[in-house]
């Protein structure tokens, strides 16, 4: 980002998707800063969270596609997802079939070889 930004190109925008307990826990991860600064954050809602907690302050957006326009250390909560599983159960359980995520997200995870050992 840094050389694009010197280059005066336009850096592309980086959206991290994340479930509601590590939003939740965000305030707690190793160079925090760097991440608020950078990034754009999709909240998925998770069952069993009770409530999204904004320990950091970020600008809370009212649509999805205000994530592509926004400020750097924005989020959007998205409650029309409410996902049971956590990233670590996917990680456990990436060999096996079926994974428990929707398609759309197993096929992502399957073409970018993520979580793979």
């Amino acid at each position: 980002i840094i050389e694009l930004k010197k280059q005066d190109v336009v850096p592309v925008k980086r959206i991290w998707v994340l479930g509601t307990d590590a939003f939740n826990s965000l305030s707690q991860w190793h160079q925090v800063s760097t991440l608020v600064s950078t990034l754009n954050f999709w909240v998925i809602n998770r069952a069993g969270e009770k409530e999204l907690n904004n320990k950091l302050g970020l600008t809370k957006l009212a649509s999805h596609s205000q994530l592509w326009s926004a400020a750097s250390g924005s989020f959007w909560f998205d409650q029309t997802i409410d996902m049971p599983v956590a990233s670590s159960a996917i990680r456990q359980n990436i060999n096996r079939q079926p994974v428990p995520v929707p398609k759309v997200i197993a096929d992502y995870i399957e073409k970018h070889e993520l979580y793979m050992a």
